[in-house]
C-alpha cells in the first residue's frame, strides 16, 4: 500500500482528523509528506487535505471543499461601450480624473465597475458611489475611502480600484548628482514608478472567502475574474445574514421589554395617584386643634 493511500485509509478511519504524536526528525517530516500528497493529485476532487501543528503534535485533516467553491461560475459579461451608464458610474464619469487613474484605463475601469454592479444588482444587491476622484498612496489603500460600495444582505463592502505600479531602479541624472554634492538634504531616488495599464480591485469589509484582491495578470485579466468577485459579494452577504438577524431580534426583544416597562408604568400611575391622595386626607371622627385662648 503506497503512503498516499495509508494516510487517506487512517484518515477515514479517524473520521477525517489524525494527530501525529512524539518527536525528533520522524515528527518532522510529516509536514512534507502532506505536502508531497497533495502534489501527487490523489487527494480526491471534493476534499482538501490541511496540516499544521498543534499542541498534541502534527495535526493532519481531510474536510469536504465548500460547495461555493466547486460551483461553476457564469462569466459576466463586460459591455464593450455605455449605453446607460449606471448611476455610480454616472458618478466617476463626471469627475476630471475618475478614481485618480490615467486617461488611458478609465474607460476599461468604467466598465468593468459597470459589469461588477450590474452582476451584483441581478442577485439582490445595491450600490452607491463613494470618493471616486482620487487614487489612494498604495500604503493606505486597504484602509482608504472606497470608490463605489456594494451592500449584500446587509453588510456593506467597500470597493477600490488601484492602478498599478511598476518599479524600475532609478538612473542619477548628472544634475540630480550636483544638487546632491551641494545639498545635504537632498536625496536621489532609488526606483521610479511608472503606471502601467494593469488594474487592481481591492475589497474591504465582510468576512473572506476567495480573496480581497483581484488583479490583471499576463493570462488572466479582471474581465475572467468578475464572476469570482460577484461571488465574494455574495458570500460575504450570507455569512453576515446571521449576525443582522441576530440584532434584529435583539432589538425586538429590547423593544418589548420596553413596550411592557410603559404599559406597568402607567398602569401603575392611578394606584399611586390614589395612594397619595389617601395619605394627604384627614383622618375620619378628627376635630381642629383648639385655638389658644385669649
Amino acid at each position: 500500500m503506497t503512503f498516499s493511500k495509508q494516510l487517506r485509509q487512517e484518515l477515514t478511519e479517524a473520521g477525517g482528523r489524525i494527530v501525529k504524536s512524539g518527536s525528533g526528525p520522524e515528527l518532522e517530516k510529516w509536514p512534507s509528506r502532506v505536502a508531497a500528497v497533495r502534489r501527487s493529485g490523489r487527494v480526491p476532487e471534493t476534499k482538501e487535505l490541511y496540516g499544521g501543528w498543534c499542541r498534541g503534535g502534527y495535526e493532519i485533516e481531510l474536510v469536504d471543499i465548500a460547495a461555493w467553491r466547486l460551483a461553476a461560475l457564469e462569466p459576466v459579461p463586460v459591455p464593450s461601450r455605455f449605453a446607460w451608464p449606471h448611476s455610480v458610474v454616472r458618478a466617476m464619469q463626471n469627475e476630471p480624473q475618475p478614481l485618480g487613474l490615467t486617461k488611458s484605463v478609465q474607460g476599461r475601469a468604467l466598465r468593468l465597475i459597470q459589469a461588477l454592479i450590474i452582476a451584483t444588482e441581478n442577485a439582490g444587491h445595491s450600490s452607491a458611489a463613494g470618493q471616486t476622484g482620487f487614487a489612494p498612496p498604495s500604503h493606505r489603500r486597504r484602509r482608504a475611502s472606497p470608490h463605489f460600495t456594494i451592500t449584500a444582505q446587509g453588510q456593506t463592502l467597500g470597493f477600490l480600484v488601484l492602478q498599478e505600479q511598476d518599479r524600475t531602479e532609478h538612473v542619477a541624472t548628472e544634475k540630480e548628482l550636483d544638487e546632491a554634492k551641494k545639498n545635504s538634504w537632498i536625496r536621489i531616488p532609488r526606483f521610479d514608478c511608472t503606471p502601467p495599464e494593469r488594474l487592481r480591485f481591492v475589497l474591504s469589509g465582510g468576512q473572506v472567502h476567495r480573496a480581497s484582491e483581484w488583479a490583471d495578470t499576463p493570462n488572466h485579466p479582471l474581465e475572467d475574474q468578475l464572476a469570482e468577485i460577484a461571488q465574494e459579494v455574495t458570500l460575504r452577504g450570507e455569512a453576515a445574514e446571521p449576525r443582522r438577524l441576530g440584532e434584529i431580534e435583539a432589538a425586538r426583544q429590547k423593544r418589548i421589554l420596553w413596550e411592557a416597562a410603559m404599559e406597568e408604568a402607567v398602569s401603575s400611575t392611578p394606584r399611586r395617584i390614589a395612594s397619595g391622595a389617601s395619605r394627604r386626607r384627614k383622618p375620619h371622627g378628627t376635630t381642629p386643634p383648639d385655638s389658644r385662648s385669649t
